[in-house]
C-alpha cells in the first residue's frame, strides 16, 4: 500500500513512478499492448490528480504521454509533472520515463525504477527551498492496475540526504528498504504487509552533520481487505452536509478493511551538551495502531506507545522525576464509528444558525451514550507503566458509557505506586512540583500502603460519585456528587 501524504512520503511515490530500463525477455510487444498501457498510465495519472485535489495538492501535467516499442519491453514518457502540496509547495519532476514489461496477467505490469537525483522542492515563488540527493538505487516491483498501485515492490536507496537551503540543515539516511507483497482475493479486496526501515539516520547541517543519530527507524504494516478506489470516488463537501459527510468519512475508513501498523525508532543520541535539560539518548520508542471492522458499523481500535533508555546529559531536580520507561496500551472496543459519524455530522450541520447548531449538537449529545450501550462500547486502559530507578507507576482500568449515568459513564481505575514518597520529595524541590506533589499526598493518604507500595481502586458509579478503596471521596475531589 502507497502511503498518501504531503511533502516527504510524496515524494517516496514518485520514486515508484520513475523507470529505468528493465531487462527484456521474450514478450510479445504490439500496439495493442502500448495502447493498454497508455490507457492505464491516464487512469492513474486522472485519479491521483482527483485524490490530491481532495486532500488539498494537485499535479499539474505538461504535454502528452507518449509510448515506444522496445526489444521486450515499452518505453513510455510521462508528461512533466509539477506536485504541489498542501502548504503550496512543489515538487518539479520534469518528464518521467517508464519501462513496463506486459506480463500474463493483463491487469499486472513489471516495473523497475530509479529516483531522479537531485529532486528540488520549491516554494510558492518557485524558491529553491530542500533539495533530495540519492546515491545508489535499486527498485523492482509489480503495478497492479485493479490495485492502482505497486502490490509488489523490492527496493533499496543508499545515501539520501535531504538538505534544507535555508538553514543549511542535513537530513540523511543510509539506507532505506522498502517491501511490499500485496495480494488480491475473489471479492477484489487486498491484504498483505508493508516493511519499510530507514537506517542509520542523522540530523544536523553541514558543519556539525550528527547532532542527532538514529540507528533504525521501521514501520511493520499489515492491511487485510482494503478496498481500493474508494479515496478518488468522491470529495469532502464544502458546506452541504445533509448525510454527504459521513458517507465521505466512513467509505474512506471502511475501505482501508482491518488495518495494524508498528512503528519503532531504535536507539535515538543526541548529541548536546549544552543544555542541562536536553535528552542525550532514548533506547527505543514504540507506537502501533489496529483498527478491526467487526460489523458493517463497530470497529475495535487498540493504541500502543512508549518508550524506554531515557537519559540526560546531565541529572539535575527537573530531570530526576521524568520516567526513563513509559508504556500504555488504549483497547476501544465495539466502537460504532457510523453513529457516532452521524452524531457529528448533525452537530456540525444541524442548523443555518448558532442556536440551531447548538441545539442540534446538545441533541446528538444527549443520545450519544445509548448508542454506546447498545453497542457495548467499553474503552481500556491496559499495560501502563511508568517510573525510573526512584519511582514506578502501573494503571489499569476501564470506562463504559452508561445513559443512566448523571456523566454518561461509569468505570473504574487500578493504580499501584512503588517509591512514591521518593516522587513526592522529588517533586518538592522542583520550580513547578508542588501542586502534583499536594495531589499525589492526597493520594498517599487515602491509598493502601504496604511497605513501599501504595495502591488504590478509583471507581465512578452511575451517580457521579467517585469512590477510592470504597470511601466516597468526590466532596474531597471536588466532583459535587452525592452520598452513597
Amino acid at each position: 500500500m502507497i502511503p498518501k501524504s504531503p511533502f516527504i512520503l510524496t515524494v517516496f511515490y514518485l520514486a515508484l513512478l520513475i523507470m529505468v530500463p528493465a531487462p527484456a525477455y521474450a514478450v510479445e510487444i504490439n500496439d495493442t499492448g502500448a495502447k493498454a498501457l497508455k490507457t492505464m498510465l491516464s487512469s492513474h495519472m486522472d485519479n491521483y490528480k482527483k485524490s490530491m485535489q481532495a486532500s488539498g495538492g494537485d499535479v499539474t501535467l505538461d504535454g502528452d504521454i507518449t509510448i515506444e516499442q522496445g526489444d521486450g519491453y515499452y518505453a513510455a514518457t510521462l508528461p512533466a509533472t509539477t506536485y504541489q502540496t498542501v502548504t503550496g509547495n512543489n515538487v518539479k519532476i520534469g518528464l518521467i520515463a517508464i519501462n513496463a514489461i506486459p506480463t500474463d496477467n493483463p491487469n499486472n505490469w513489471k516495473f523497475s525504477m530509479a529516483f531522479p537525483t537531485p529532486i528540488l522542492i520549491n516554494n510558492k515563488n518557485d524558491g529553491i527551498i530542500q533539495r533530495i540527493d540519492i546515491g545508489d538505487q535499486n527498485m523492482g516491483g509489480i503495478w497492479s492496475a485493479n490495485l492502482e498501485s505497486f502490490s509488489t515492490i523490492n527496493a533499496q536507496y543508499n545515501n539520501v540526504k535531504l538538505t534544507n537551503i535555508e538553514d543549511n540543515s542535513l537530513f540523511s539516511i543510509a539506507k532505506i528498504s522498502i517491501n511490499s507483497d500485496l495480494k488480491e482475493n475473489n471479492k477484489n479486496l487486498w491484504s498483505g504487509p508493508t516493511n519499510i526501515t530507514l537506517s542509520n539516520l542523522s540530523v544536523g547541517t553541514a558543519n556539525k552533520p550528527q547532532e542527532i543519530t538514529i540507528e533504525e527507524i521501521k514501520t511493520i504494516a499489515n492491511i487485510d481487505g482494503y478496498k481500493p478506489g474508494q479515496e478518488t470516488s468522491d470529495t469532502l463537501p464544502n458546506n452541504n452536509f445533509k448525510g454527504d459527510l459521513t458517507k465521505h468519512i466512513f467509505n474512506r475508513f471502511q475501505s482501508l478493511g482491518n488495518i495494524s501498523t508498528q512503528f519503532n525508532i531504535k536507539n535515538i543520541t543526541i548529541n548536546n551538551a549544552e543544555k542541562n535539560k536536553t535528552p542525550k539518548a532514548i533506547d527505543l520508542i514504540q507506537f502501533s495502531y489496529k483498527s478491526t471492522m467487526i460489523n458493517e458499523n463497530n470497529v475495535n481500535q487498540d493504541i500502543n506507545f512508549g518508550y524506554n533508555g531515557l537519559t540526560f546529559n546531565n541529572q539535575t531536580a527537573d530531570t530526576a522525576i521524568i520516567p526513563d520507561n513509559f508504556q500504555t496500551t488504549l483497547s476501544l472496543k465495539n466502537f460504532p464509528l457510523l453513529a457516532v459519524i452521524n452524531f457529528a455530522e448533525e452537530a456540525i450541520g444541524g442548523g443555518k444558525d448558532s442556536s440551531e447548531k447548538q441545539v442540534a449538537a446538545t441533541k446528538a449529545m444527549k443520545f450519544l451514550p445509548q448508542k454506546l450501550k447498545e453497542a457495548g462500547t467499553i474503552l481500556h486502559l491496559k499495560n501502563t507503566h511508568l517510573g525510573n530507578a526512584a519511582y514506578n507507576v502501573s494503571m489499569n482500568g476501564n470506562l463504559k458509557a452508561d445513559p443512566a449515568s448523571t456523566i454518561g459513564g461509569i468505570g473504574e481505575l487500578n493504580i499501584e505506586t512503588r517509591g512514591l514518597d521518593t516522587l513526592i520529595e522529588s517533586l518538592k524541590n522542583t520550580k513547578n512540583g508542588n501542586s502534583l506533589a499536594t495531589q499525589l499526598t492526597l493520594f498517599r493518604i487515602v491509598s493502601e500502603q504496604q511497605n513501599d507500595k501504595n495502591s488504590a481502586r478509583i471507581e465512578l458509579n452511575e451517580t457521579g460519585n467517585v469512590t477510592i478503596n470504597g470511601k466516597d471521596m468526590s466532596a474531597l475531589l471536588g466532583l459535587g456528587g452525592g452520598s452513597q
